[in-house]
């Protein structure tokens, strides 16, 4: 699942604005604005691109880190970035 506080709390520590970012990613302003509201979710190929832009590992852009793990990161039991496994029709 999109960690939406994880991606506005790196550009804000990159000191970047949502217009600045937006512009950079080739997207509206207000297409980041609804993804760190929550009101949609980028999609994969727009996760690899906004995290190259924000210096980050993807899978902190879709995993929450837990309260007690020091760190590590665990995924959301809802996950929508899992892909189907493919058939061994021939």
């Amino acid at each position: 699942m999109f960690n939406r506080h994880f991606f506005a709390a790196r550009r804000m520590a990159l000191g970047l604005t949502v217009e600045e970012l937006a512009n950079e990613i080739l997207v509206a302003p207000s297409t980041v604005y609804r993804w760190e509201s929550g009101e949609t979710c980028p999609s994969l190929r727009m996760l690899v691109i906004a995290s190259r832009h924000l210096c980050t590992p993807i899978l902190s852009l879709i995993m929450k880190r837990t309260a007690r793990g020091a760190g590590r990161l665990r995924s959301s039991p809802n996950c929508c970035m899992r892909m189907p496994r493919p058939s061994n029709a021939r």
